[in-house]
């Protein structure tokens, strides 16, 4: 069987919301693409984590949802008995990248302001200030 064939099935799977549908197809047409025609018995860890690392255009979430597709394409054909193991089963995540403001977290990133940093950094030289008169007068 092809990778095709079995992104097919996987999509045809009772259950499965429009939605959920148009998600798994827009994230598999890329990998589809490259290997397609391939038999699944020959796509291997390496090979995957290769077209993972690939992706370095998309932004971490977005990669963590091709590794989760992918994962689960592959756990589907081992649960038919297609191929006996799943061939990326236990890989890692890619960490965010920081540099290009990715964080591990879905929550809102805030910053302080300007004038919300000037204020804390007062209190803080007040606190230093006041702590250092405190040790003086301790001696």
């Amino acid at each position: 069987m092809n990778l095709a064939a079995l992104a097919t099935e996987f999509l045809e799977r009772q259950g499965l919301g429009s939605s959920t549908v148009r998600s798994y197809e827009s994230t598999m047409i890329p990998l589809l693409q490259q290997y397609g025609r391939w038999s699944i018995e020959i796509i291997d860890r390496q090979l995957l984590v290769a077209y993972l690392d690939g992706l370095t255009d998309l932004s971490y979430t977005t990669h963590r949802r091709h590794q989760t597709v992918i994962a689960a394409l592959f756990n589907f054909a081992v649960n038919l008995g297609y191929l006996q193991s799943n061939p990326i089963a236990g890989l890692p995540r890619r960490k965010p990248l920081r540099e290009h403001g990715e964080h591990g977290t879905d929550e809102i990133v805030r910053y302080l302001t300007p004038h919300q940093l000037s204020l804390l950094y007062g209190v803080i030289k007040n606190l230093m200030f006041v702590r250092c008169a405190g040790a003086l007068t301790a001696y």
